[in-house]
């Protein structure tokens, strides 16, 4: 595992916390990647709402340290740290992108499934004569049946 510790100096400072904050939010991504997994979905509005946040603040401090044209230094521990960090985080992304494509294909799949089997219902519930048997008119019938979606993923 990378560890941001022993990084000394202005920019291995500033290295260090990229290494810190791109550890955190694999971290993160990692912990969301294994709800998917164990389709675990009470888990994910808490998980995606901490991988924005994490996300935000890498991107800021990326953003700053690029605007800010910090040299990168030549340390060779701090640049194995750098790299390490960012070839984790890089994997953990990689594996969440597929594995939220799949949830959503699954999702879709149910859906379509859903609505396939909705079209095959008669146009409306059935309406009853006076006799308390099928009436032979449907006017009163409404159009179709009511559907609802959970579209979440």
């Amino acid at each position: 595992m990378v560890e941001a510790a022993g990084v000394s100096g202005a920019t291995g400072g500033v290295a260090a916390e990229l290494i810190t904050l791109a550890l955190h939010l694999a971290g993160v991504i990692e912990r969301e990647n294994e709800a998917l997994q164990a389709r675990r979905r009470d888990r994910l509005p808490a998980l995606i709402k901490e991988k924005e946040d994490a996300s935000r603040v890498y991107a800021k401090k990326v953003k700053l340290f690029a605007d800010a044209g910090t040299p990168l230094t030549a340390d060779p521990g701090v640049r194995l740290g750098l790299r390490q960090a960012a070839e984790r985080l890089d994997h953990a992304a990689v594996e969440n992108e597929r594995l939220l494509r799949v949830a959503r294909q699954a999702q879709r799949r149910v859906m379509d499934a859903f609505v396939e089997a909705v079209r095959g219902l008669p146009a409306g519930p059935p309406v009853y004569g006076r006799d308390g048997g099928p009436a032979r008119s449907r006017r009163s019938a409404p159009a179709s049946a009511a559907v609802s979606f959970d579209r979440k993923l």
